[in-house]
């Protein structure tokens, strides 16, 4: 979200420019190089630097007082705009998580779970090229046909190519996935028939009820027990 605010800026003891100055929130329209510096996502009116420099430079300001107006503006700015997160959304939106690029410390610690979770997506995508030894797909609890259009669904759903931290979509998975509980669903698995009858064996209880079912769609020919 882009937004702006004319602030009467504040120096010391005093407001020493003759106009407001604009100020601009606006993260997307910055890198992420500088992200951890203070002001990070705020831009300024040039001109009014400038002003503001020609005054340090005469000895009527002093440059730490110039320095710690400009950061609070920035950090109010800031507050701003985590509130309205909040107020829009239902969640909180932290300042560490507003710099999150998918590499801090928690996100880091998540790179080899969502590797593992592409690799296992990746060879149920495979298996599904081959419907002759793979005849069925299974959710935790459904039986598809592998030729099930729902089971197409799930295997076109995004996939990456690259799992490395400098991969931009791989880096934002690792965030969601960190930081609000969400990843991609991954493709239904397709079973050999001896995975099948080990399955649904799995799924049978001592009296023979089923914690299973078979797919409405594809009615897949199967026993269920």
């Amino acid at each position: 979200m882009v937004w702006f605010a004319d602030v009467a800026l504040k120096i010391g003891q005093r407001v020493p420019l003759p106009d407001t100055v604009r100020f601009m929130y606006g993260r997307g329209e910055v890198g992420p190089a500088r992200r951890h510096v203070e002001g990070w996502g705020v831009l300024v009116e040039l001109p009014a630097v400038i002003q503001t420099l020609d005054l340090v430079a005469a000895g009527e300001l002093d440059l730490q007082d110039v320095r710690a107006a400009l950061a609070k503006v920035a950090a109010a700015m800031e507050r701003t705009e985590l509130d309205a997160h909040e107020a829009e959304n239902g969640e909180t939106l932290t300042p560490e998580l507003l710099r999150c690029q998918g590499d801090c410390p928690r996100c880091l610690a998540n790179y080899d779970t969502i590797r593992v979770r592409h690799a296992e997506s990746a060879r149920r995508r495979a298996r599904a090229l081959d419907p002759g030894l793979y005849p069925v797909a299974v959710t935790n609890s459904t039986v598809h046909r592998v030729t099930c259009r729902e089971v197409a669904r799930t295997h076109r759903s995004p996939r990456f190519d690259s799992d490395t931290d400098d991969d931009d979509m791989f880096r934002h998975e690792v965030k969601s996935f960190t930081h609000r509980g969400i990843t991609y669903e991954l493709p239904h698995a397709p079973l050999t028939a001896d995975e099948y009858d080990r399955w649904r064996a799995e799924r049978t209880g001592p009296h023979g009820g089923l914690k299973y079912r078979l797919c409405k769609i594809c009615d897949p020919a199967v026993p269920l027990a």
